[in-house]
C-alpha cells in the first residue's frame, strides 16, 4: 500500500517501479477522465523506460437505455484487447467498471482478428462479410479508422493494428502486396509483409448470432407487455441487422463468461494498482444496485432488458479477484494503519508572480534541490527558459522530457502532467504550467470562471421547422399573410398539399407545397404583430419599392465604404519575430490545414498597409478562436491594442478566459468591460484602455459606447458579427476604414457570405475538424423519463452539464420539475426569452461556473452560448 500518493506523483513513483521491475500493471481508475489523465503522467513519466501506456476506456454507456456505447470507445476497447493479447508491457489504464464488464473470451475475440500475409487466398466476398461483421464501414474513399472501400482488385481498409490505412492488392483471390497509405493524398508509402485487421467492437456479432437471436427472443420475451419492443427489434433482425443498444440485448444467445483478468496471458507478470479501496468498493456496489433497480422497473414496463448479471459480473466476485493480484493501493494520508508513507506534496501556484519562484528556486538551488518544469507546449517551454534568461538565471531547454530533464538540477521540458509536487526526501521539485501562470479550469461543483471554451453547438434552423399556425410569413409577390397550416386539396381525399395563407378580409391564398422558395417566415424588428397584406392591393408593391431603394441605399454606401478602404492606408504590421513563433509553438494542438491557410491569410492582410476585413468561417470547435489569437498577439506585439466583440456578456465572458489561457507566461494584459462589473470597475477599466494599460479588451457592444477610447486601437476582432444590431453594426462599418477587422462566425448571414463570395470582403473557410475529436452522437428516440434519467446520470459522473432544450416557455417549469423529479441529484436552472435580460444572464453564468448541472431552455437561451 502507498499512502500520501495524489495525482501525478503516483504516476511518476510506478514508472519508477516498473524500470526495477517490468511487466503489466494494471491501473484501475474511477471513470473515464481520470484514466485519461493518469495515462498523460505515465506517458510523460514512462518516456525512454520501454513502458507502453495503454487505455481501455469503460463503455460509459446505460445498459438500459437502448443505445450502443459510442463507437470510437468500443475502438479503443477492441485495440486494447488485441494488444493485451500479444503480451502488452506497461501500462493499462482502466475503469473501475471494465472490471465488472462481461467480455467474449479471448478465443473468440482472437477468431475476428484477421493476420494476412503476401501470398494468402482469400475470397474477396469473405473479406467483404468479416468486415461488415467486424464493425468497419464501407466508404468511397479510406480516411478514418474503421473504414474500408474496394474497386477491381484492390481493397483500403484502416485497421486499429495499424497507424496508416492498408491498400492490399489481390490477383484473382491472392494477396499480392500489402502496402501503408496516405489517407490525405491516397498515396503508397511503404510496403508490408503482412498485417492485422482488429475488429472495431470487442463483441463481433454475424449474422448467425442474429439468427440465433431472431429466434430466441420470442421465447424469453413472450410475454404479451413485450410485444411492441420485441416486434420493433425483430424487424431489423428479421433482415439479418443490428438494432441500436444490441450490445445488451445479444449476450442473451452469447456466452460472455470472461474478465478483463482472462486477456492477461498467463505467463506474464502482472501487477494491479487500485485506488480508495473502501470507496471503490462502494461505488461498485451502488452501479450494481442502481442497475437491479432499473432492469426491475423496465422489465415491468415491458422493455426489452436482461437482467445484470447477464451483463456484469458480481462486485465481490471481481474484487476477490483484483485480491489474489496483490494490488497496490492508492489512498490518502491518515486513511490506513499500515502504509508505506511517500513524503509528497503539493507545488504552490505563482499565477505568474515570476520574482516569488525565483526566490524560491534559488533557496532550493542552494538545498542542492532539483527544479523541473514541465510545460504543455515546446513554444511555452521556450518561453519560460527566454523569461529566466531575463533574470539572468540558466535554465536548461530539453526537448526530450522526462529522461533527459532528471539529469538537470534547473531544467525546462515539454509534457502533459497533470499537477506539481515536491518530494524532500528525493529533493525534488516538480511544477507545471498550471503552477506557474494560471489555475487549471474548474470541475463540476466549483463556483470558479467558466470554462475557456464551452464545446455548445447552436442547431441551424430552417425558417419553416417550427412554424405554427397563426405565425406570419412573407410571400414574395403578396405580401405578409398568416400561416393557417397545411391543406390537401383534391378529389376523394387524393390530390396536393398546398400551405394556406389567410390575408386581410378573411382572403386566402393556397401556395403549392413545391413553391416554397416563394415563401420565408416573417421576421421584424419591433414588430410583434404586423398588419396583413391584402391579395391583389397596392401596399405590397408600395413596401417593396420602399424596400428596393433602402437596398440600393445600403449597396451605395457599402460600395463608397469599401472604395474608401481600397484606397486608405493602415499600419502594414511587422513580419512575424522571435516572440511571435514562440506563441505560435506555445499552442498545444496540431494545426489543421485549413486553419493554417486562415491563419496565414490573416498575417498576410496584417502585413498589408490596406487595412484588413477578413471573415473567418468555421463550425464550432474547428480553431477560429486561435486564429483570431494569434492576429491578437501579432497587433499587440507591434505595440497595438486590440478591441474583442462579442454580441453577449455570456460570450465574452468564455473569450477572456480563452484569452488570458492562451495569453499566460507573455506580457499580455487582458481584461473585460460588461455590465456586470460595478460603475467604478468599469471607470478603472476604462482609464487603464485609454492610458494603454490594457492591450486586449474584450465586451459586448458595451464596447462601441462614446466612453470607451483606446491609445493605439490596431485591430477590432467581431465574433459572430450577424448577431449584432444595426446601430453597433453603422459603428463598425466607419471602424472598417481605420482599423483592421476580423470576423468569425459558424452561421454568417446571407449578405456577409455573399460580399465574401463578390470579393468585397476577404474570406477564409476552416473546414477540416481537429484531429481525435470526438464525433457527436446524435440518436433520436421517443420521449422517455428513462432515458432522460439516464443521460443526465451518465452525464454527471463524468462531471459535465446537461442543456435541456424545450420548445416551449408555457411549459418549461412543468418540464423542468419533470426533470426534478427525473434527476433528483442535479442542480437544476430554468432560463427562456421571456427573463428579464439581467436575470437570464447571470443564470446563464452560473451555469458556466457549474453552479447547476442543467440548463433547461429555450432555444433562445442556447443560442447564447458558443
Amino acid at each position: 500500500m502507498l499512502q500520501g500518493l495524489h495525482r501525478s506523483d503516483d504516476a511518476f513513483i510506478f514508472c519508477s517501479l516498473f524500470e526495477k521491475t517490468p511487466g503489466l500493471y494494471v491501473w484501475f481508475c474511477r471513470d473515464n477522465s481520470e484514466a485519461e489523465r493518469v495515462a498523460g503522467d505515465l506517458e510523460f513519466f514512462g518516456r525512454g523506460s520501454g513502458a507502453e501506456v495503454l487505455v481501455l476506456p469503460g463503455l460509459e454507456a446505460d445498459p438500459y437505455r437502448g443505445l450502443s456505447p459510442h463507437p470510437q470507445l468500443a475502438e479503443k476497447r477492441s485495440l486494447a484487447l488485441w494488444r493485451l493479447l500479444q503480451g502488452h508491457r506497461g501500462f493499462l489504464v482502466t475503469t473501475h467498471y471494465s472490471l465488472l464488464t462481461r467480455m467474449p473470451s479471448p478465443d473468440r475475440f482472437r477468431q475476428h482478428c484477421m493476420h494476412l500475409e503476401i501470398g494468402d487466398e482469400r475470397p474477396f466476398e469473405a473479406l467483404f462479410s468479416f468486415l461488415r461483421s467486424a464493425g468497419y464501414l464501407r466508404e468511397d474513399a479510406v480516411s478514418e479508422m474503421g473504414e474500408y472501400s474496394s474497386r477491381g482488385g484492390i481493397l483500403d481498409v484502416f485497421s486499429p493494428a495499424h497507424e496508416k490505412p492498408l491498400r492490399l492488392e489481390f490477383f484473382g483471390n491472392q494477396l499480392e502486396s500489402i502496402r501503408e497509405f496516405d489517407s490525405a493524398t491516397q498515396r503508397s508509402v511503404s510496403l508490408l509483409g503482412e498485417c492485422t485487421i482488429v475488429p472495431m467492437r470487442e463483441q463481433v456479432i454475424d449474422a448467425e448470432d442474429v439468427a440465433r437471436w431472431h429466434r430466441e427472443a420470442p421465447r424469453h420475451f413472450g410475454e404479451v407487455r413485450f410485444a411492441p419492443a420485441l416486434e420493433e427489434k425483430r424487424q431489423f433482425t428479421s433482415e439479418g441487422m443490428l438494432f441500436n443498444g444490441y450490445e445488451y440485448l445479444l449476450p442473451l444467445v452469447l456466452e460472455n463468461e470472461s474478465s478483463l483478468f482472462d486477456y492477461i496471458p498467463e505467463r506474464q507478470e502482472s501487477f494491479v494498482v487500485w485506488a480508495d479501496a473502501e470507496e471503490s468498493a462502494a461505488r461498485l456496489a451502488g452501479f450494481q444496485e442502481r442497475l437491479t433497480q432499473r432492469y426491475q422497473e423496465l422489465h415491468a414496463d415491458g422493455e426489452l432488458v436482461l437482467p445484470p448479471d447477464r451483463l456484469f459480473f458480481q462486485a465481490e466476485r471481481m474484487l476477490d479477484l483484483v485480491e489474489e493480484h496483490r494490488p497496490y493501493r492508492l489512498q490518502g494520508l491518515g486513511e490506513a494503519s499500515q502504509a508505506l508513507t511517500l513524503d509528497f506534496r503539493r507545488e504552490r501556484k505563482y499565477r505568474g508572480a515570476i520574482r516569488e519562484l525565483l526566490a524560491d528556486i534559488d533557496q532550493w538551488r542552494q538545498a542542492h534541490e532539483q527544479t523541473v518544469l514541465v510545460m504543455n507546449s515546446l513554444g511555452m517551454a521556450e518561453r519560460v527558459r527566454d523569461i529566466f534568461g531575463e533574470y539572468d538565471l540558466p535554465l536548461h531547454l530539453t526537448r526530450e522530457g522526462w529522461p533527459e530533464a532528471r539529469k538537470y538540477r534547473l531544467v525546462v521540458t515539454e509534457g502533459n502532467v497533470s499537477s506539481g509536487f515536491h518530494s524532500p526526501r528525493l529533493k525534488l521539485h516538480l511544477l507545471t504550467q498550471e503552477n506557474l501562470f494560471e489555475e487549471r479550469r474548474p470541475v463540476r461543483g466549483t463556483p470558479a470562471p467558466a470554462p475557456a471554451s464551452a464545446d455548445v453547438r447552436r442547431p441551424f434552423l430552417s425558417d419553416f421547422r417550427d412554424l405554427r399556425e397563426g405565425d406570419h410569413v412573407v410571400h414574395i409577390e403578396h405580401g405578409i399573410g398568416r400561416f393557417q397550416g397545411l391543406q390537401k386539396i383534391g378529389q376523394n381525399g387524393g390530390g396536393q398539399e398546398f400551405v394556406e395563407l389567410v390575408y386581410q378580409n378573411g382572403d386566402k391564398l393556397y401556395v403549392p407545397i413545391d413553391r416554397l422558395d416563394l415563401l420565408q417566415k416573417f421576421s421584424g424588428a419591433g414588430m410583434s404583430q404586423p398588419s396583413l397584406d391584402r391579395l391583389g392591393g397596392a401596399s405590397w408593391e408600395r413596401t417593396k419599392k420602399r424596400i428596393r431603394r433602402s437596398v440600393r441605399k445600403l449597396a451605395g454606401d457599402l460600395l463608397k465604404l469599401y472604395a474608401k478602404r481600397e484606397i486608405s492606408k493602415g499600419h502594414a504590421f511587422s513580419a512575424d519575430d522571435e516572440m511571435m513563433t514562440e506563441f505560435e509553438e506555445a499552442f498545444e494542438y496540431d494545426e489543421t490545414p485549413d486553419q493554417m491557410r486562415a491563419i496565414q491569410d490573416v498575417k498576410r492582410d496584417m502585413e498589408s498597409e490596406k487595412p484588413m476585413d477578413r471573415l473567418v468561417c468555421g463550425d464550432v470547435g474547428y480553431g477560429k478562436t486561435e486564429v483570431a489569437m494569434r492576429a491578437a498577439f501579432k497587433a499587440v506585439n507591434d505595440g497595438f491594442q486590440v478591441a474583442v466583440l462579442a454580441p453577449t456578456t455570456v460570450l465574452a465572458f468564455q473569450h477572456v478566459n480563452t484569452f488570458r489561457e492562451r495569453f499566460q507566461g507573455f506580457p499580455v494584459r487582458v481584461d473585460m468591460i460588461s455590465r456586470f462589473r460595478t460603475r467604478p470597475e468599469q471607470k478603472k477599466i476604462l482609464e487603464r484602455n485609454k492610458q494603454g494599460l490594457i492591450d486586449i479588451l474584450i465586451g459586448t457592444h458595451r464596447l462601441l459606447s462614446k466612453d470607451v477610447s483606446f491609445r493605439k486601437l490596431g485591430l477590432i476582432i467581431v465574433d459572430e458579427e450577424q448577431r449584432f444590431g444595426v446601430a453597433q453594426k453603422e459603428k463598425l462599418k466607419r471602424l472598417r476604414t481605420q482599423v483592421d477587422v476580423l470576423s468569425m462566425s459558424a452561421t454568417p448571414i446571407p449578405r456577409t457570405l455573399n460580399m465574401s463570395l463578390m470579393g468585397v470582403r476577404d474570406l477564409s473557410v476552416i473546414e477540416t475538424p481537429p484531429k481525435d475529436r470526438l464525433s457527436i452522437q446524435t440518436v433520436v428516440v421517443p420521449f422517455s423519463s428513462n432515458i432522460i434519467t439516464s443521460a443526465i446520470d451518465l452525464e454527471l459522473k463524468r462531471k459535465g452539464q446537461v442543456f435541456f432544450v424545450h420548445n416551449s416557455i408555457e411549459t418549461i417549469e412543468s418540464i423542468a420539475a419533470m426533470v426534478k423529479r427525473a434527476a433528483p441529484q442535479a442542480r437544476i436552472a430554468v432560463g427562456h426569452g421571456q427573463m428579464p435580460e439581467k436575470d437570464l444572464e447571470e443564470i446563464m453564468l452560473d451555469f458556466l461556473n457549474y453552479r447547476f448541472d442543467v440548463l433547461v431552455s429555450t432555444t433562445i437561451v442556447e443560442n447564447g452560448l458558443d
